[in-house]
């Protein structure tokens, strides 16, 4: 089943990619997990009894419909949706928008299991299921890693954090604490999820555990994804404390209060951490060995008349937050100060994206909003039904719409040039800081999209 390609009014249809793959080794996969052998070797037929009853001549007619039987039986039914690139958007059709797949795969799905949420976090693509199991992958090849349950599937699992080149000793946890320093010290590339009651910290290139943190034993309950500066690790709690919690030890070294539930991520930037609350404040806190001194806002007051109950974006040029008062704000990242306030129609309860030139924000029963970066005085452009920028390339912004439609949107005035139904995927990576697309079904399907080479 293929998709349509629309530009202006007209409308264009394209057949399905020849070179999608097919699903044979992921059927062979499943067969060769059950007979312990090469389905290939063993029990292919190509749909031809004859062949399999030449090359096993003691097997009876009888039980060469049973095999039959039961191979498509292994090789179609898996207990819940099966992932088929024939059924998604051709190269066709992506070529129409000006990107091609860069790679694409298959996430091995358990029975009855589908994909809930993807991430991509510098070189890393994580695949959480259904089942809270993650399966990651080589964001540049697509190539698998490794994959891991993380905890029961009723539990909450938050978006996971990079630390880059932590030192860390053999021995964790909090015996470490009481012990002389010394021994062996080895370098990793960390990753960190966390659910409500533990953090788990994985060497990220090879899966390893490395550490459990139990945020029980400081007494509290997380309501944030993490943050983490290679020494401390940083989350936000339903009692409105932030906690900084040695990555060694894994003992709180130092908190703070907010005046509120905090649900957006901590942010580490240089020397400073930043938190947003739900009594529309955001805090900058400078981080020490021992203490974490609000920096500003000086005395306390919030910037917003509203919950700030979304991630925020920390950079040199400003915090972007949204807010439930219908406004976008940029803050000063080193005074505190609003740069500017933006107003649209409707609460922000999604993080904000900032782009080259825009700042782009979906407005709850309103709209989707590009704002200007510099001044924030106006929008240049809205979407009514838009929901995401999913990647920004050149002058050009590719926007996902309410229909699963990839819109391709002309960054400083808004003209959308072509539209491309994103047949056989539903979930999607906002993005705008790699030139490319993360995108998979939930059934399993994978993809990476790039733009495309001009010749």
């Amino acid at each position: 089943m293929s998709g349509s390609i629309h530009k202006a009014k007209a409308a264009k249809t394209f057949c399905n990619s020849d070179d999608a793959p097919n699903c044979i080794a992921i059927k062979n996969a499943r067969l060769r997990t059950r007979f312990g052998a090469d389905p290939e070797q063993e029990i292919a037929t190509d749909g031809n009894p004859a062949r399999l009853t030449k090359e096993y001549p003691t097997m009876s007619r009888f039980g060469v419909c049973v095999l039959l039987i039961v191979f498509t039986a292994l090789a179609g039914c898996n207990g819940g949706p099966r992932a088929d690139w024939n059924e998604a958007i051709t190269a066709a059709e992506l070529s129409e928008v000006g990107l091609t797949y860069r790679w694409r795969n298959i996430v091995p799905l358990h029975d009855d299991e589908i994909l809930a949420k993807i991430w991509h976090v510098d070189e890393n693509v994580y695949c959480l299921t259904d089942a809270n199991r993650v399966l990651v992958f080589n964001a540049v090849t697509g190539e698998r890693r490794w994959s891991e349950i993380l905890a029961g599937g009723d539990e909450t699992i938050y978006a996971p954090s990079h630390a880059d080149r932590v030192a860390l000793p053999e021995s964790l946890g909090v015996h470490t604490a009481i012990r002389k320093p010394g021994g062996t010290v080895a370098t990793y590339d960390l990753v960190i999820f966390n659910t409500v009651t533990y953090a788990l910290v994985f060497d990220r290139t090879t899966g390893r555990l490395l550490h459990r943190i139990d945020f029980s034993r400081a007494g509290f309950a997380a309501s944030t994804s993490t943050a983490c500066d290679g020494i401390r690790m940083f989350v936000g709690s339903i009692a409105g404390q932030y906690m900084a919690m040695e990555l060694i030890s894994g003992l709180s070294v130092w908190k703070g209060a907010a005046d509120a539930v905090l649900s957006a991520a901590p942010v580490v930037m240089s020397q400073n951490l930043y938190i947003a609350s739900q009594d529309g404040t955001i805090y900058s806190v400078r981080i020490g060995a021992n203490s974490g001194p609000k920096m500003w806002p000086q005395p306390p007051a919030p910037q917003a008349a509203g919950a700030f109950a979304s991630d925020i974006v920390v950079n040199e040029q400003g915090v972007f937050a949204g807010s439930t008062d219908y406004s976008v704000y940029a803050i000063d990242p080193v005074t505190g100060t609003t740069i500017w306030r933006f107003r649209c129609g409707g609460p922000i309860r999604q993080a904000v994206q900032v782009g080259v030139t825009n700042v782009y924000a979906l407005a709850t029963h309103d709209q989707f909003y590009a704002i200007d970066l510099a001044t924030g005085r106006r929008a240049k452009w809205t979407i009514p039904d838009g929901r995401m920028v999913l990647t920004e390339i050149g002058d050009t912004a590719y926007v996902l719409n309410s229909r699963n439609e990839m819109l391709v949107v002309d960054t400083a005035i808004g003209s959308v040039r072509i539209v491309a139904p994103l047949t056989g995927l539903d979930l999607f990576v906002p993005n705008t800081t790699t030139p490319a697309v993360f995108a998979a079904g939930k059934d399993g399907l994978l993809c990476c999209l790039r733009p495309k080479m001009s010749r």
